[in-house]
């Protein structure tokens, strides 16, 4: 089958397989965090309680600051201002 001759369907069937496959061992890999974080909590026996929140807590904290110095930092400052300036630097 070519690609450029595939219908809509059959495009995004083979859209979605190619992302799956590329997304799956990233995923998998953040999944183990969970438990390769809790085993090392579990070596300290005062917090058995608490200790999933504070490592989810920690993972949804590292996802925010991620997202937003992605976000506002570097789109903004780096990739954003230089494409607005660079065709008024060509031209000036």
């Amino acid at each position: 089958m070519s690609v450029g001759q595939a219908s809509s369907s059959e495009y995004l069937l083979l859209s979605a397989l190619i992302i799956s496959v590329s997304l799956f061992p990233w995923t998998a890999i953040m999944g183990t965090t969970f438990v390769f974080g809790m085993a090392f909590f579990r070596e300290f026996p005062d917090s058995e309680n608490r200790t999933f929140g504070l490592l989810y807590a920690a993972n949804v904290a590292g996802a925010v600051l991620g997202t937003m110095v992605t976000a506002f930092i570097l789109i903004e400052n780096i990739w954003l201002r230089h494409t607005c300036r660079s065709p008024l630097h060509l031209i000036f």
